[in-house]
């Protein structure tokens, strides 16, 4: 069959491997036979093992429930599910297709910290308590802040850099029309100090995707291409560039369903996949601490009773149904969920920007509610 870029090497199937009789390859399909003569069968589809949810500790009569709940939602476009490596389903609904590449919105931020995390480990980011300015001499003459001398690469990737912009369609109009959407980021008013509180805004992580491109002498996208996309066997199908060229670094990027998942699938093992180190294990852990609890966090999660919420490096954090979850999350639900303690992976799509009808911000805490509800209780306790 050639190598795959997906092996279920997790939990069940490491145990399958050591009590299993027969492991044997038949065409497309992994069959895999019990010495009780129970059977899973696998098969292959585009370098992914596709099998089963009731193989893989799912409760197919309420797993049905879930598919007839999102069928129903005209905003929905995908789910996928992916349990011990393997995709056990994978539901395409509206305009939503297996192929078909949309807007990934604030999941991209996620995607540009494992960018951002490989240059730091090959050396070209020396230090992440350095000062952003160090950065752009070419803005001295704008006569800053002295405030914002003091923000620190660190803050960036923490949400603390206290530049004020509230990610509104508004605030989307004015940035997006500026000319030099570096030098509008540098110019925004303070919202805190450096450092001392937490303030979402995707400026934030742009100025991180120059930073990157200024450190490693290669667009932020062909860095990826190398060191992160290459290596998973992404393409990414289509990714905006600032007036200046720069490649953004918190929205714009365009991915499937499938590629979605299999980035989901690289942190869930801590950045390694197929045996290969991607990103280091230390990143993958430092990005997904809690650096900022609070109120404001938690009310991202609107409908649901949550503990521990909080944000990592560009990466969102909190505990569902006891279990632990860590998050790339979009506007209107485009969402990357991975909860170690169940070896679960789910993906959402769904339609909608952020210049919609405020209804699109309800649809990501619906889906939310869907993942503690529905697609939580239909995994059968100790599988």
């Amino acid at each position: 069959m050639g190598d795959l870029i997906m092996n279920p090497t997790r939990k069940k199937i490491v145990v399958v491997a050591f009590s299993f009789l027969l492991l044997s390859s038949l065409g497309g399909f992994l069959v895999i036979k019990h010495i009780l003569d129970n059977m899973i069968i696998l098969q292959e589809s585009e370098g992914w093992w596709v099998g089963n949810p009731e193989d893989f500790g799912f409760d197919v009569a309420k797993l049905q429930w879930v598919y007839d709940w999102a069928n129903k939602r005209d905003y929905m476009r995908s789910v996928l599910i992916v349990r011990h490596g393997v995709l056990v389903a994978e539901w395409y609904f509206n305009d939503g297709a297996r192929d078909k590449a949309f807007h990934i919105h604030s999941s991209s931020k996620s995607v540009l910290s494992a960018i951002f995390g490989i240059a730091y480990e090959m050396g070209y980011i020396p230090d992440l308590d350095k000062k952003m300015m160090d950065y752009f001499p070419e803005y001295e003459y704008l006569n800053l802040d002295p405030w914002k001398y003091n923000i620190t690469i660190r803050h960036l990737l923490q949400m603390k850099g206290g530049l004020e912009f509230d990610d509104s369609g508004a605030s989307w109009l004015e940035y997006a029309g500026s000319s030099d959407w570096v030098r509008y980021a540098l110019e925004l008013p303070k919202s805190h100090e450096p450092g001392e509180d937490w303030d979402y805004s995707t400026p934030q992580t742009n100025l991180l995707s120059v930073i990157l491109t200024k450190a490693t002498g290669m667009s932020t996208k062909q860095f990826a291409d190398l060191y992160l996309f290459g290596p998973l066997d992404i393409t990414i199908a289509q990714w905006s560039q600032d007036p200046q060229g720069y490649y953004t670094g918190g929205h714009e990027m365009y991915f499937t369903p499938r590629d979605m998942a299999k980035f989901g699938l690289l942190y869930l093992n801590n950045g390694t996949l197929n045996g290969e180190e991607i990103v280091s294990t230390e990143w993958v852990l430092e990005s997904i601490q809690n650096y900022e609890y609070g109120n404001r966090i938690e009310s991202i999660f609107r409908y649901i009773e949550t503990s521990s919420a909080g944000y990592g490096y560009q990466w969102w954090t909190a505990t569902f149904s006891d279990h632990f979850c860590y998050m790339a999350r979009g506007c209107c639900g485009q969402v990357i969920y991975c909860i170690p303690s169940l070896d679960l992976v789910v993906v959402t799509t769904a339609k909608g920007t952020v210049m919609d009808n405020p209804i699109v911000f309800d649809q990501i805490a619906y889906i939310d509610l869907f993942l503690v509800y529905n697609i939580i209780p239909t995994i059968i306790l100790n599988s």
